[in-house]
């Protein structure tokens, strides 16, 4: 609960709470299977019925419309990331020793 003088802050609990139980299982596999250090994590749709990439893109649309993931790009040549990568919200999801550093490219994507 927010206080008079400080606004109450959203955290990945909060965050999660919005979003339906598919659009969660999604982002738990992204969260298992990202990179600790910049939080992102290639997600990928090979072997999938059509049916099941919309339903993907859906609950993914879903995690991004609630600013809990982005789609990440190369955002230098240092930085190469696979087309079909995410990243999840450092504001969010800590990522230890890099926090500053994630959360600058968040801020790009």
């Amino acid at each position: 609960m927010g206080t008079k003088h400080k606004p109450e802050k959203t955290d990945i609990f909060d965050a999660l709470n919005n979003v339906s139980k598919s659009a969660y299982s999604v982002f738990n596999d992204i969260k298992n299977n990202r990179i600790w250090w910049n939080n992102t994590a290639h997600v990928d749709m090979v072997g999938m019925t059509a049916s099941q990439k919309v339903m993907l893109r859906d609950r993914l649309k879903e995690l991004k419309n609630a600013d809990i993931i982005r789609k990440a790009r190369t955002i230098s040549e240092l930085d190469k990331i696979r087309k079909g990568s995410f990243m999840i919200n450092p504001h969010l999801l800590k990522c230890g020793a890099h926090q500053e550093t994630a959360k600058a490219i968040w801020n790009l994507l």
